[in-house]
């Protein structure tokens, strides 16, 4: 089954049709519908005035989303709880962007040029993904100003990543086969230019760590607290109680509850494919809402995690559990996300350490096709160290 501790769901379309057709947002309040409002106009208008297509008074919409923020924390009547605190979320997000765009831009409100490529290059989508991905480049280069080598690497990123979109190619250099860029420059917040001269972008991967490591921590926290309190939601609907506060128990819980669910619903062994899975989760999601909204956010975590991992985007030494990878490891044993290196070749991947303390290490490399796995025996203190190619595509 899709969500066994030992399985993980990696489909991002599977995900994004259960999302469209078994997850809806219940009917908001009459009060509740005029704060979305609101929070829609101030979003609308800040990504307009990012990607330059019409000019926003930032100081006015801090003042509206104040006023916003006076409601929900107010108690105003007419509002429910769950709609609070999905408001509340929403708001904290956008008042976030706001604030790292008012940090980021000058007294005018302006960028400088290099910074106004990327913005307008960005927020492409649906509102929220414009607000997710212009959150993530803004918060980005506001903590890269204040490091003009922080600032080199974000900026050379952010290249890499929208230099298909049109007007884009014209603006700045490319990158080649070889992963090497074109001298440009960008000025930071306290007026400092970096230049940026042609480089691998391995070569500053220490820089990677400290921003988008940032990212991935402050994500998964607020990824773990949705998927506890919809854990503590879902076990109270499916046995009275959540019966403990800690997630990897609840999610275990709910993880047996749920082969247990499939064997009631007739579906038997592994899904044929995305489909069945989705049909899975749409039935139990009719069965039982709390659960079905559990289960497509475990995917969901899952998916984040795994993207995560793939872009080398979590710190060394993080530490996950095996829920998180959908790895099968026997009970406890501890998981870290690990750097090894072999004839000068950095690997990073996931290290297990075993109750009997044998551990194994399996990670890819960041510069060719190769992959490295090392098995440490604790009798002999000694390790297998293996190394595999596996072609170009990760």
């Amino acid at each position: 089954g899709i969500l066994a501790c030992s399985c993980v769901f990696s489909s991002h379309a599977a995900y994004m049709s259960v999302q469209t057709t078994t997850v809806r947002r219940q009917a908001l309040s009459k009060a509740a519908v005029e704060v979305q409002i609101e929070l829609y106009r101030v979003t609308d208008e800040l990504v307009a005035h990012l990607k330059g297509s019409k000019k926003a008074d930032l100081a006015a919409l801090e003042a509206r989303l104040a006023a916003v923020n006076g409601k929900l924390s107010g108690g105003a009547a007419g509002i429910s709880e769950r709609e609070r605190a999905d408001l509340a979320a929403e708001l904290k997000q956008i008042c976030g962007l706001l604030s790292d765009t008012r940090a980021l831009l000058s007294n005018a409100g302006t960028a400088e040029s290099s910074i106004e490529g990327l913005l307008k290059a960005s927020g492409n989508g649906s509102r929220q993904g414009s607000v997710d991905e212009l959150t993530s480049l803004v918060s980005g280069l506001k903590a890269a100003s204040e490091d003009p080598a922080q600032a080199a690497w974000v900026f050379e990123r952010m290249k890499s990543r929208y230099k298909n979109r049109p007007g884009f190619k014209a603006q700045y250099g490319l990158m080649d086969d070889n992963g090497n860029f074109t001298v440009s420059s960008m000025v930071t917040a306290d007026g400092k230019t970096v230049e940026i001269v042609s480089c691998r972008i391995q070569k500053i991967f220490g820089a990677d760590k400290k921003l988008i490591g940032w990212e991935v921590v402050s994500q998964r926290e607020a990824r773990q607290a949705a998927l506890s309190s919809l854990a503590k939601e879902a076990l109270s609907t499916l046995n009275g109680g959540a019966g403990s506060k800690d997630l990897t128990a609840m999610v275990a819980a709910l993880c047996e509850l749920h082969q247990s669910w499939l064997k009631k619903l007739g579906f038997i062994g592994a899904a044929a494919g995305p489909e069945e899975e989705i049909e899975r989760l749409r039935v139990i999601g009719e069965s039982n809402k709390a659960f079905g909204l559990f289960l497509v956010q475990l995917i969901r975590y899952r998916i984040f995690v795994q993207e995560a991992l793939l872009a080398d985007a979590v710190p060394v030494g993080t530490r996950f559990e095996a829920w998180e990878v959908g790895a099968e490891t026997p009970a406890g044993a501890q998981i870290y996300f690990h750097e090894e290196r072999e004839g000068g070749v950095v690997y990073l991947g996931l290290h297990f350490l075993f109750k009997d303390q044998t551990t194994r290490f399996q990670g890819q490399s960041l510069t060719d096709e190769t992959a490295l796995i090392v098995v440490g025996d604790p009798v002999t203190k000694r390790a297998v160290r293996t190394k595999v190619a596996f072609g170009k595509d990760r």
